[in-house]
């Protein structure tokens, strides 16, 4: 049995001003060092970066749908979907 402890993180929407800018930029150089050791981030959404008040400082989260790039032909988690229905003509 294995136990993950971290601070509490906080959404990214939940600061203003230069506050907000500073987080999202270290979010943002957290993908990019993910991106050129070979882990591409399959949501790197604002919904997915999260502050963390106790270094204040911006935090890159969720990554279920990250893969490596050697691996991209085996990817993991759930198969991409969508419904036939939105594949008709009339949509």
């Amino acid at each position: 049995m294995k136990l993950l402890l971290s601070p509490q993180l906080h959404p990214l929407t939940t600061l203003v001003g230069g506050a907000f800018v500073n987080a999202w930029l270290e979010s943002v150089k957290g993908h990019y060092l993910l991106w050129i050791h070979g882990i591409q981030s399959g949501d790197p959404s604002l919904l997915n970066m999260k502050h963390c008040p106790d270094v204040e400082g911006g935090v890159l989260v969720d990554y279920d749908l990250s893969i490596h790039a050697t691996s991209a032909r085996n990817r993991k988690g759930t198969t991409p979907f969508m419904a036939l229905e939105l594949l008709a003509d009339r949509y």
